[in-house]
């Protein structure tokens, strides 16, 4: 007998469809909220401000916390990486990770099919945090 199981992300603010995730840390606190397209873009649009007025931190980060270890797991099979569901995220995939976050704003960049869609983003300076 097969099975499958799907998963579902539901917008976190209104209960729609979700599309993506979002990882926001702010002095400490860090939230993941599944957000749909409309909410995304409110979200990028709330923060672009500060993101825009801030500096880059380059303190150096060794691993990912786990609170973020899904959203980049998540973007890195969406985007055909190999990666293993437990254990630390390979260096080169993390990143690619926030290499893709700083040329798509944020965003995340395609998923794996090449299709343009909202990924994890993060509103912390080292989306690695």
């Amino acid at each position: 007998m097969a099975r499958r199981t799907q998963v579902a992300l539901v917008d976190d603010l209104d209960g729609s469809p979700a599309t993506s995730s979002h990882v926001l840390a702010l002095d400490g606190h860090v939230v993941e909220l599944d957000l749909s397209p409309a909410n995304a873009a409110r979200l990028a649009a709330a923060v672009a401000p500060f993101l825009e007025a801030g500096r880059t931190s380059r303190r150096p980060r060794t691993a990912a916390p786990l609170r973020e270890a899904s959203v980049i797991r998540t973007w890195a099979a969406r985007q055909g990486m190999a990666v293993t569901a437990t254990g630390r995220i390979p260096h080169e995939v993390l990143r690619a990770y926030v290499e893709a976050q700083a040329r798509t704003g944020g965003t995340g960049g395609t998923g794996g099919d090449g299709a343009d869609r909202p990924g994890p983003a993060t509103a912390t300076a080292d989306p690695a945090r």
